[in-house]
């Protein structure tokens, strides 16, 4: 940056150096992995609140390892689910579809998680969003839900549904190219950084039984 603004490129020998030490010394602070368990609780939640929408986007969000933007933006005629609600959605041109120069999809292999979105769905006119509302009233209420949950203290964030839905399927599958097929991640390491850490603060997860049990 202040090579950039006060244009002084080549005055700094070694900066790139002490840059590139520094990343791999402080570990980013990435959100930290969702268990299945919160995700469906948060769920409940949002259906005792009345906002199948929002059930629906933690949810699918889940399993689907979608980012929450693409959960967001899900449309009735993207969907194509059969009797069983189960199905494909398509997610446009996403962030990781615009690098590929083709459109996304994403596969529903659990019917009450497909039954959820279908019906979060059923009233909406072409072109509506998944998401009634502003972003900034589902973040509010997500972060009421944690606390409701009680379980704020694990700084749970939206984009956490899309980690421990990747950890959850490696855990399901062992197989981390399906992980990241199903994830539509370009960059493999990003995904096996994101199981990996996952794997070890789930391990330090520690939920109780009270907290599990709601």
């Amino acid at each position: 940056g202040v090579q950039h603004l006060l244009m002084v490129r080549r005055k700094f020998s070694g900066a790139w150096r002490l840059l590139t030490a520094w990343g791999k010394l402080e570990v980013p602070g990435r959100a930290p992995p969702m268990l299945p368990a919160i995700a469906l609780g948060l769920a409940g939640l949002a259906l005792l609140d009345g906002r199948m929408d929002y059930s629906a986007i933690l949810l699918f969000g889940f399993h689907a390892m979608l980012r929450i933007g693409e959960a967001f933006a899900i449309t009735r005629e993207r969907v194509a689910f059969n009797c069983n609600f189960l199905g494909v959605v398509d997610l446009g041109m996403t962030k990781g579809a615009k690098r590929k120069g083709a459109r996304e999809f994403v596969e529903c292999t659990e019917s009450f998680v497909g039954k959820i979105l279908v019906g979060a769905l059923r009233d909406l006119q072409p072109g509506e969003t998944l998401l009634r509302g502003s972003v900034a009233a589902f973040r509010q209420w997500f972060s009421h839900a944690l606390v409701r949950a009680e379980v704020e203290n694990h700084n749970l964030k939206p984009y956490s549904l899309r980690r421990g839905g990747a950890t959850l399927c490696f855990q399901q599958s062992r197989c981390m190219s399906y992980v990241i097929e199903r994830g539509r991640w370009s960059d493999a390491k990003t995904a096996r950084i994101y199981v990996t850490e996952g794997l070890a603060l789930l391990a330090q997860m520690n939920l109780s039984c009270a907290v599990t049990a709601k």
